[in-house]
């Protein structure tokens, strides 16, 4: 899940993450810009800020090229402090 105004790195990294877990799995992982698109049950990864506030926090406080991978309720955050918020 990325949202629908992500900057381009964020749709790279996405598209990055796509890519290897459909070598590692042998399936299709889609891209979608909404949690309510990804609300099917599944669990899911999201890629850059605006969906969980706590954690978009916490990677701003991050410093130059830090990273942050949360646990959220439905699923796996990754993120980082260089992107611009969405």
């Amino acid at each position: 899940v990325v949202a629908k105004k992500a900057p381009a790195p964020v749709r790279e990294a996405a598209e990055d993450l796509q890519h290897h877990l459909h070598k590692i799995a042998g399936r299709e992982f889609p891209i979608v810009d909404t949690r309510e698109k990804a609300a099917n049950g599944d669990l899911h990864f999201y890629v850059g800020s605006g969906f969980w506030p706590t954690q978009d926090a916490q990677a701003l406080k991050l410093g130059p090229e830090g990273w942050l991978l949360a646990s959220v309720p439905d699923g796996v955050l990754l993120s980082g402090s260089d992107e611009t918020s969405a």
